[in-house]
């Protein structure tokens, strides 16, 4: 398992790309709890369905579980890396938010730390647009640090040269 130290908005993380399948079982369980919070996933959610995609992001380390640095687990944020985006531009790269999950109420803010972290990655993978927070609603996380507000999703204008 690789981890990776990062620090953002003051606070350190020890950061897993991919972790064990215990703990991708208790993000999922912890997903189809907060599905009744948004009328459009109680609505349409398939428990074996998150099951699946979370255990499959897993493998394949498109889920970022980030730890304090005493061992606390904080929260997840899952991802797809889109290389070649869109079929009318060449090599427009784009990263796209899956989901971001808190995962302990001790630990206020972690959607704040999310979205620094993709703005983050999407700067370092040089893609032109970084899609976050779809169904967030009223959350304002993304634009406290730079994303403009564009319903449904907050969008983040990356620094690629061609964006």
């Amino acid at each position: 398992m690789e981890n990776r130290v990062y620090q953002a908005l003051g606070t350190r993380f020890i950061v897993h790309y991919g972790d064990t399948v215990e703990r991708a079982y208790e993000v999922a369980e912890r997903m189809w709890e907060l599905r009744h919070n948004n009328s459009l996933c109680e609505k349409f959610g398939d428990k074996d369905c998150v099951w699946m995609t979370i255990s499959e992001l897993n493998k394949t380390k498109n889920i970022a579980y980030f730890y304090t640095e005493d061992g606390d687990f904080v929260g997840a944020v899952a991802f797809v890396l889109n290389t070649n985006f869109a079929w009318w531009a060449d090599n427009l790269r784009v990263l796209e938010e899956l989901f971001v999950v808190s995962m302990n109420p001790k630990y206020a803010g972690f959607g704040r730390i999310a979205a620094q972290f993709l703005k983050d990655m999407g700067d370092a993978n040089d893609c032109a647009f970084v899609y976050a927070g779809a169904f967030l609603g009223k959350n304002n996380s993304y634009t406290k640090v730079g994303y403009s507000k564009s319903y449904p999703t907050f969008v983040y204008m990356g620094g690629a040269e061609d964006a």
